[in-house]
């Protein structure tokens, strides 16, 4: 069974994380927060496990994010770092032509919503 690193700022998937697993939370964190972190892990010889611009949602349309690489380091994966660039450079992108919405603009019975969203695109590894 491969043991994953969890990239996230999403409780749902916090709680949820699989005690095999090694849990990166920020609570504070933007979505593009999460993704600049990923970015940099993939520089650091992890592998994606997972794509890092998932689900129908933009970027900054959503509050959370949850994104999981391989917990073994090795030598850098140019695909795993291409994937990671190109999520924060779209992401800048959104971010810039319309900034995220605050945490607090949105009610609980949404932000679990997005919760259960961005926890349903990797639930099956955690």
């Amino acid at each position: 069974m491969d043991r994953y690193i969890i990239v996230t700022n999403n409780p749902l998937t916090a709680q949820n994380a699989g005690s095999g697993n090694i849990l990166c939370y920020s609570a504070d964190a933007l979505a593009l927060d999460i993704l600049r972190e990923v970015r940099g892990m993939v520089h650091e010889g992890y592998k994606l496990a997972t794509h890092p611009l998932t689900s129908s949602l933009k970027p900054n349309e959503t509050p959370y994010k949850s994104v999981l690489l391989y917990a073994q380091k090795e030598a850098i994966c140019y695909e795993s770092l291409e994937l990671a660039e190109s999520a924060v450079i779209v992401s800048e992108k959104f971010a810039n032509q319309r900034p995220p919405t605050p945490r607090s603009a949105f009610s609980q019975k949404v932000l679990d919503d997005f919760a259960a969203i961005d926890y349903d695109m990797v639930r099956q590894w955690v």
